[in-house]
C-alpha cells in the first residue's frame, strides 16, 4: 500500500530552500558586512543554522523515497544532497577550527574555509536544480 509522499517531498525542498538562503545570507554578511561589529555573529549563526536546517531536509528525502517506494540513494541528486550537506557540516567546523589552532594554522583554515563555504553554497544551486529536474518541475 502505498501512501502519499507529497507533505515529505514539500518539507525536504522547503528546508533546503531554507538553507540556500541561510548559506546565502552567511556569505554576503562575511562577504560585505566585515566592518559591522556583529558580522562574525550573524556569519556564524547563520552558517551553523543552515546546516543544521539541511539535516531535516536530508531526513525529509529518505522519508520521501521510502514513502514512494522507491530504491534509497538511485539518484545522482541524492548522492550530491548527500556530498552537499557534508560541506555544509564541514564549513562551520573550520570556521570555529580557525579560532581555536595556533597562528600557523589559523590563514590556512581561513582559506579552505572560506574556499569550502563557497563550494557549498555551488552545491546547494546544483542541488536545487537538479532537484526540480528530478521532479519535473524544470
Amino acid at each position: 500500500m502505498t501512501h502519499d509522499a507529497t507533505p515529505a517531498l514539500v518539507t525536504h525542498a522547503g528546508l533546503m530552500i531554507t538553507a540556500f538562503l541561510l548559506a546565502s545570507a552567511t556569505v554576503i554578511v562575511a562577504r560585505y558586512q566585515r566592518k559591522r561589529r556583529w558580522w562574525l555573529k550573524i556569519h556564524r549563526q547563520s552558517g551553523a543554522l543552515a546546516a543544521i536546517i539541511a539535516l531535516p531536509g536530508l531526513i525529509a528525502a529518505i522519508t520521501y523515497v521510502a514513502i514512494s517506494e522507491q530504491p534509497q540513494f538511485d539518484t545522482f541528486h541524492a548522492y550530491w544532497g548527500v556530498g552537499t550537506i557534508a560541506t555544509l557540516a564541514l564549513t562551520p567546523f573550520l570556521g570555529w577550527l580557525q579560532f581555536t589552532v595556533g597562528k600557523t594554522m589559523r590563514e590556512k583554515i581561513r582559506t579552505v574555509h572560506r574556499w569550502i563555504g563557497r563550494l557549498a553554497l555551488l552545491l546547494l544551486i546544483t542541488g536545487i536544480v537538479t532537484g526540480l529536474i528530478y521532479a519535473g518541475a524544470i
